[in-house]
């Protein structure tokens, strides 16, 4: 007695009283019953969810009244979803903590390694400027209240 399911030949052998099914790649299956059977049919073809390869990217964050820039090196694990229009969720850990985080990241690589390396460069001019600014500051004469 012959069956079909999910486009493999089912056959039942008499002499073990068991449904026979060649699953090609995923091997041959066996079963007393025929639900069974089709059961491990249907595992069969499902592969076992790889765990995704952690992937590093970092985050730019800063004070709102500084010039500083902070850098933050995070490997980002999965995808957490895309609850807000335009904007990707992500599993991210720093090491220690592991936390969802819809804030943008940025790839790590060549080219947004030289663009991070002309905002350190920006960062130091910056303070230089502000340095000599101050330096100018104090060299302004106060006003003094003259009588006439």
């Amino acid at each position: 007695m012959d069956k079909e399911y999910a486009g493999y030949k089912i056959t039942y052998n008499e002499s073990t009283e068991e449904w026979e099914a060649d699953l090609g790649d995923y091997g041959t299956r066996n079963n007393a019953s025929l639900a069974k059977l089709k059961e491990a049919i249907d595992r069969a073809g499902q592969e076992k969810k790889k765990k995704p390869t952690p992937q590093s990217a970092f985050k730019l964050g800063g004070m709102r009244y500084s010039d500083k820039k902070v850098f933050t090196l995070l490997k980002v694990t999965s995808k957490a979803g895309s609850p807000f229009a335009g904007r990707d969720e992500f599993w991210v850990t720093d090491g220690k903590d592991r936390e969802k985080t819809s804030v943008p990241l940025f790839a790590v690589d060549e080219h947004n390694k030289a663009v991070l390396s002309q905002l350190e460069e920006n960062a130091a001019a910056k303070k230089k400027l502000n340095q000599k600014e101050a330096e100018l500051e104090c060299q302004l004469h106060p006003f003094v209240w003259v009588e006439p």
